[in-house]
């Protein structure tokens, strides 16, 4: 073959490749297949949730978790109040996956803490959370707002 052919295939191949990879009315900009921006879990995530913390022989304790829209995080558990940042990671389906920056407020150093934690909904007002690690204990959380 001459070198003229094998440049024009290769050229022919990427048209080919770039055409197939260009059809923008499934995909919307988060890069979910078929969904709008605003249908993504993540986007769902952003609210208020509340739950309860079960410990063996006390009292149990409310969690709450605020994810708000412009990446700000607030967590209250019981006496403890955390304020930082979350990212959105990962989205799968129904589960999404978040790092979340903290600081304990009332706690000496200031030094900030991240994790990174499963969230699954189970429907549009319910939510599992589990920490990514070494212990998940996962936390079912319902919409406050």
């Amino acid at each position: 073959m001459s070198k003229r052919l094998l440049t024009c295939l290769a050229l022919l191949s990427a048209v080919g490749l770039l055409a197939t990879g260009c059809d923008k009315g499934s995909t919307s900009a988060s890069g979910t297949p078929g969904k709008s921006e605003s249908e993504t879990y993540g986007k769902k995530l952003a609210g208020v949730w509340e739950g309860t913390e079960e410990v063996k022989g006390e009292k149990p304790e409310t969690v709450t978790m605020e994810f708000k829209a412009d990446g700000g995080f607030k967590a209250t558990m019981g006496p403890f109040d955390m304020t930082g940042n979350w990212k959105l990671l990962k989205e799968e389906g129904k589960t999404v996956t978040v790092e979340t920056e903290v600081s304990l407020k009332g706690f000496g150093d200031g030094k900030t803490d991240k994790k990174s934690f499963s969230i699954v909904f189970e429907d549009a007002n319910t939510i599992t959370m589990s920490r990514i690690g070494d212990r998940p204990d996962p936390k079912k959380l319902k919409r406050k707002s």
